[in-house]
């Protein structure tokens, strides 16, 4: 969705639409990225026809670093470019040293 990468151009952490893709001369994962993906739904209807797009943007932040100033900017980037949050969830995979944060993201626009 062209409006999240806009959104995040200026946050410092490559952005990747479904998932990561890496090049084949460079496989290894950056320390931090982001990647989201999105599910669009007619909404707000007028006399039977729909008005608007609700977008949900699942927007997902993988760091080996304390996420805590990344999910600062990314949250700050999506606000100010005119998302709304619905929630934001937070976890660690102790195995390999990854943090997620994890965003529900609404977006509308009109028809």
């Amino acid at each position: 969705m062209k409006e999240v990468q806009e959104a995040l151009k200026g946050v410092g952490i490559p952005s990747f639409a479904g998932k990561l893709k890496s090049a084949n001369s460079s496989p290894k994962s950056p320390d931090a990225y982001l990647t989201h993906t999105t599910m669009a739904a007619e909404d707000e209807f007028w006399d039977d026809e729909a008005r608007s797009i609700k977008t949900h943007v699942y927007l997902n932040l993988y760091t080996q670093k304390d996420p805590t100033d990344a999910a600062k900017k990314v949250r700050k980037a999506m606000k100010d470019y005119g998302f709304q949050m619905t929630e934001e969830r937070f976890w660690t995979d102790t195995d390999d040293l990854w943090y997620e944060v994890s965003w529900t993201w609404i977006w509308r626009e009109e028809i």
